[in-house]
């Protein structure tokens, strides 16, 4: 009997061994078959990877053929009956840096072209949707996109575009030559009653705008396309849309910081360029971020004085420009007449 029983254990622990192996046999092969479905995956990610790399360093040097190719590669690799790669937000990004490269691109190879249309008034204002257009690209993206050697790619090509856009204007500019004669070695004033005014529009001439601005000039124009200024009236722009004005603070020397207003003529008209740094105080909620004002005057000298008539002008608060011109209906009906047209008298220096 003894015999029998360890005949039998020696049958069990046999069978019990060879269950084992059998069974370590199953989970390595479940492993390795999950290791290779792993290891499949990511090289197809990293194949998708590199595609997405050569389509984006292509993206602006030839954006026409590139994004025909993005829309092959969406159709036919990330897009499909049985799987949408989309809905992962990795591709997703990567698909819209493509798309930045295209657009940024593309604002480049009109920019020259956009700039050198109409008057210097036209150029800055364009250079300024420029401007928000390439930034805005930038600001488009997530931002856990805004870091690494592709978002510092696209940084370097909007410091580009803006690099071409100065040397742009700056050609542009000195085509247009010095000040007039007429208007150099002259103190031009002048300043406004405005009492007779305070109630028609009440949000202009309210007490604290009065305390914030005062309405006068008082400069003189000098060669190299500058005024120097004691006084420069911010003449408002009116808000699109409504009948608003938007004056964005008062004007003093110390809010332009190491600038100075420039100044050129052209076709009987003169076009002002006014920056003012930054002096917004976020504790205290007063001034104002950067921002500049763009003004071309239709002008004319009788004598000691200089008219200056309301043609355009523009405001650019660095994410917004408004613009009012002489053609506007708010210009007719809701412009004051007191700043449609200035009389400014002059003393010799």
């Amino acid at each position: 009997m003894n015999f029998n029983i360890k005949r039998q254990l020696k049958r069990t622990s046999i069978a019990t061994n060879t269950m084992l192996v059998a069974l370590c046999f199953v989970a390595v092969s479940c492993t390795k078959a999950e290791l290779d479905e792993k290891e499949r995956g990511l090289v197809a990610k990293q194949e998708l990877a590199d595609r997405f790399d050569k389509l984006f360093y292509e993206g602006f040097e030839n954006p026409d053929e590139t994004e025909k190719k993005l829309r092959e590669f969406e159709l036919n690799d990330l897009v499909s009956n049985d799987k949408n790669l989309l809905t992962d937000q990795d591709i997703r990004v990567d698909k819209s840096m493509i798309e930045m490269t295209i657009r940024l691109r593309r604002i480049q190879n009109t920019l020259e072209t956009e700039l050198n249309k109409g008057t210097i008034f036209d150029g800055f204002i364009q250079k300024n949707r420029v401007l928000l257009n390439c930034k805005s690209v930038l600001q488009e993206l997530p931002y856990r996109a805004r870091k690494g050697k592709k978002y510092e790619y696209l940084e370097t090509k909007v410091a580009d575009i803006e690099r071409l856009i100065n040397e742009t204007l700056t050609k542009k500019e000195r085509s247009l030559g010095p000040i007039p004669n007429e208007l150099l070695g002259k103190q031009w004033k002048w300043k406004i009653d405005f009492d007779p005014y305070q109630f028609n529009s009440a949000d202009l001439y309210s007490d604290i705008f009065k305390k914030l601005k005062d309405f006068s000039f008082d400069f003189h124009f000098n060669n190299d396309n500058t005024i120097t200024a004691k006084r420069f009236f911010l003449a408002p722009v009116i808000m699109e849309g409504s009948e608003s004005f938007d004056a964005a603070g008062d004007w003093t020397p110390a809010l332009m910081g190491d600038k100075k207003i420039e100044c050129y003529a052209y076709n009987h008209k003169l076009f002002f360029y006014v920056p003012m740094i930054d002096n917004a105080d976020f504790n205290t909620g007063r001034g104002n971020v950067a921002h500049a004002w763009y003004y071309e005057y239709d002008y004319k000298v009788e004598g000691n004085e200089l008219i200056l008539t309301m043609n355009r002008v523009g405001l650019y608060t660095m994410v917004n420009q408004f613009i009012t011109t002489k053609n506007d209906a708010e210009m007719e009906y809701s412009y004051d007449a007191a700043f449609k047209s200035f009389t400014l008298s002059s003393n010799s220096l």
